[in-house]
């Protein structure tokens, strides 16, 4: 059985049983205790909930994928994880399907790749500035809403600024900055939600540190509206 037939019978499995439809910001743990979800339609966020009542936004989901891997092959507790749009999920428990080797080991293969981009993810914020890190970003979301060859230069981003300082370990002054600073040199356009990618190329180099920094917005332009823009979509930034 090649990979092709492994991944046709896992999606078989997982549209066997309705799918559930979820609000914007609902919890998605109200399914069988280990349970994996496969994520049909909308954006979903794992949360990290600090004892300060401080949250960071550990990863993204899109369309297409599942999540409740690690705890399903860890049998750890479940992963917060909720709706950040209204979102469809095909859920199936995790115990039979792991039973099964080949699924088993596509599913692991799936953990990989989350696992890589959490680590990708980490040495961004330790290493990278703010504008390699939105721009890191940008191009990871382009390039998996894509059909795995050829990245999708516009799509609808539903985070607002602040939640990508959360997910980015940034403020929400230094988001601004870096949206404005990337609109200004046309390298991605963002009105209301809407990311279009306007070069590609530079985008990829300013990832890979090729592209050089542009002179920093002064600090007292950015300072005075920050409280406000928090729950800005990232299309309205303030000039």
């Amino acid at each position: 059985m090649n990979d092709h037939q492994v991944h046709g019978e896992l999606a078989a499995a997982f549209a066997a049983l309705p799918p559930r439809v979820l609000r914007a910001g609902a919890g998605l743990d109200d399914g069988p205790s280990r349970a994996i979800h496969s994520l049909r339609r909308g954006w979903a966020c794992r949360l990290y909930d600090w004892p300060d009542a401080r949250r960071a936004i550990v990863e993204v989901y899109l369309p297409g994928d599942l999540i409740g891997l690690a705890a399903a092959f860890s049998g750890g507790p479940a992963e917060l994880v909720i709706a950040a749009t209204p979102v469809t999920v095909e859920t199936v428990e995790a115990a039979p399907v792991l039973a099964r080797p080949r699924w088993a080991l596509c599913l692991a293969a799936r953990l990989g790749e989350q696992r890589r981009r959490g680590d990708r993810l980490a040495a961004a914020i330790a290493r990278l500035d703010a504008r390699r890190r939105v721009a890191l970003m940008l191009l990871d979301f382009c390039e998996r809403l894509g059909d795995g060859t050829t990245a999708v230069l516009s799509y609808h981003l539903p985070l607002t600024q602040a939640q990508i300082g959360d997910h980015l370990g940034l403020t929400l002054v230094h988001v601004n900055r870096v949206l404005r600073a990337l609109r200004d040199e046309r390298i991605v356009d963002l009105n209301r939600h809407v990311v279009v990618i306007r070069d590609l190329e530079r985008l990829r180099a300013l990832v890979d540190g090729q592209v050089a920094h542009r002179k920093p917005v002064p600090r007292g332009q950015d300072l005075g509206h920050a409280a406000a823009m928090a729950d800005l979509p990232i299309g309205l930034v303030a000039d």
